[in-house]
């Protein structure tokens, strides 16, 4: 029998298809390349998604050129109280801590990354490499609470 996951990041953009899509494809598939994927459980969320939506297509194009794959299958979801209850949520803009805090998200589990919202081609591969250059940080976080007793 599985165990569920010990741990559930979330990220959060605006609209959940672009820059949380990337973030949660790449540290999804980090954590699969390390062994972690059953401890883990990443999900990904909007401040004003269009529920239901796809991914956005150049956030995929971006994703599959790097050799991440692509979350055809995934729809936008607007932040609810199970993203917010996370062990971590990631805001990806400096604009959504205000409203996650608003949210009642403590401090202590929030932490941003701050990725301008892509628009055009050039500003899905800045957002891409900013998100990339983040994960370092949160895989050594992670790697604090999975070793940390209790």
């Amino acid at each position: 029998m599985a165990s569920s996951p010990r741990l559930h990041v979330v990220f959060v953009c605006s609209f959940n298809r672009a820059r949380s899509v990337m973030a949660a494809a790449l540290f999804a598939e980090q954590l699969r390349e390390r062994g972690l994927s059953d401890l883990v459980r990443v999900s990904s969320a909007g401040t004003a998604a269009c529920v239901g939506e796809g991914p956005d297509e150049q956030a995929c194009a971006v994703l599959g050129e790097r050799g991440y794959p692509v979350p055809a299958d995934h729809q936008a979801a607007l932040v609810g109280d199970e993203h917010l209850a996370a062990d971590l949520v990631v805001a990806l803009g400096r604009e959504h801590v205000g409203v996650l805090r608003s949210c009642g998200l403590d401090a202590a589990r929030l932490t941003c990354v701050d990725v301008r919202n892509p628009i055009f081609g050039a500003d899905f591969e800045h957002a891409f490499a900013a998100i990339e250059a983040a994960m370092p940080a949160l895989h050594e976080w992670l790697d604090g609470r999975l070793t940390a007793p209790g």
